[in-house]
């Protein structure tokens, strides 16, 4: 690993073992967002994040869309349904599955530097 903080959503993926399930995000990384009561993450999910979550039921997409998040990851190797994947390419949302838990996704980005100021 380098000491370069990933930038984009393909470099993050590649620091946790994701795998695309729907899509492949390109765009920045700004920062994570853990939750899996969409409500929190409604109102708190910050844009161009990724959000790591073990829900896999199709409103996860709205959400998402909503948010403007750069790509969905599904935690802990859970199947993505097949109604959640149709509605990810409808409204074009990328989603990865891991199978890391939250804890060691989260732990892996933040060590590699995503969401933190490391001036």
């Amino acid at each position: 690993m380098t000491n370069q903080k990933p930038q984009t959503v393909s470099e993050a993926v590649a620091l946790i073992d994701a795998v695309p399930v729907v899509g492949e995000g390109s765009g920045p990384v700004e920062g994570v967002y853990c939750s899996d009561l969409l409500s929190d993450v409604l109102a708190n999910a910050p844009e161009n994040s990724l959000w790591i979550t073990v829900q896999n039921h199709r409103n996860i997409v709205a959400v998402a869309e909503t948010r403007d998040v750069a790509a969905i990851v599904v935690a802990g190797g859970r199947p993505v349904l097949d109604d959640t994947k149709r509605q990810a390419e409808l409204l074009e949302v990328p989603i990865y599955s891991s199978p890391l838990t939250v804890y060691e996704i989260a732990g892996r980005l933040y060590s590699a530097g995503v969401g933190r100021d490391q001036s």
